[in-house]
């Protein structure tokens, strides 16, 4: 099987891992009311995608995926906020904007018994020990992005064991990185598919108060949130004017994830994915 590099001047599909396949695979088919405009594909150096800031530092501190991928699912995750925060069954009234603020968030959370993923791509705290990260360290974007990729290339590592190939296997990856399944993450990988790269992080200034969370199903506790993934931006360009980005999406059955949360990665493989049905 021939390699493709990772450089400024590929021209791949956005969810493609350098060097796993020989031709970009296409998109999940989508029907006609969700499909966007026009297929979300990496485009040429001509186009200046590979030469956003965001896509220098994907592809120096995780070269092993390609930087589209990254960027959409950033832009899915965080609209680029390196100090965002998803709560799983809640959300916050508004998005960290610097690490103290993000810390003391973190603090209230863990008093209150919440699970949550943190960073650009939104890596959940359940993994952080795994990859040799701290609260500390995985909001640097660097780190972020490199804990992210390994997750995403695990999970594509799953689909290949699975006998699943080309599109199929990446759908069933970002699914994977969505619930911990190979298959209850559809909605979740259109979403990526159609969303644009962030071009750039954002995380500046200074404040250091706890931001509240708000359970997302009325007179819910805190410890008694399921494995419901939440975490979408608007939509909208100016994503600075909308902070409440991390509401319950119902499209997708994560009712067979680990109880640890999304993002965390299940010990075995289930029988679905076994069968190779991504579907």
């Amino acid at each position: 099987m021939s390699r493709i590099e990772c450089t400024p001047t590929a021209v791949i599909v956005a969810l493609l891992f350098c060097g796993v396949v020989t031709a970009p695979p296409a998109w999940p088919q989508q029907s006609s009311a969700s499909a966007p405009a026009s297929t979300p594909v990496a485009t040429s150096a001509a186009s200046g995608s590979a030469e956003t800031p965001f896509a220098r530092l994907a592809m120096t501190c995780a070269p092993g995926v390609h930087p589209d991928l990254l960027g959409r699912v950033a832009t899915v995750e965080s609209s680029g906020n390196r100090f965002a925060i998803g709560v799983v069954g809640g959300h916050l009234t508004r998005q960290p904007s610097t690490l103290d603020e993000a810390l003391a968030t973190i603090r209230a959370l863990n008093e209150g018994g919440w699970n949550y993923s943190l960073g650009i791509v939104q890596v959940n705290v359940h993994n952080l020990e795994r990859f040799g990260q701290t609260l500390q360290t995985i909001f640097d974007p660097c780190t972020n992005l490199k804990t992210g990729a390994a997750i995403l290339a695990e999970c594509y590592g799953r689909a290949q064991g699975a006998g699943l190939a080309g599109d199929t296997a990446v759908h069933a990856a970002l699914s994977c990185y969505y619930s911990g399944d190979l298959s209850r993450g559809r909605a979740y990988a259109l979403k990526v598919a159609a969303s644009a790269p962030v071009s750039q992080v954002r995380g500046a200034a200074s404040e250091s108060q706890a931001i509240p969370v708000v359970p997302d199903v009325s007179g819910a506790p805190a410890a008694a949130a399921t494995n419901t993934r939440s975490a979408p931006p608007h939509k909208t360009a100016d994503a600075k004017k909308h902070d409440n980005w991390f509401t319950t999406w119902g499209e997708d059955d994560t009712s067979t994830a680990r109880s640890t949360g999304y993002h965390a990665l299940p010990d075995a493989i289930s029988n679905t994915e076994r069968d190779g049905d991504s579907n």
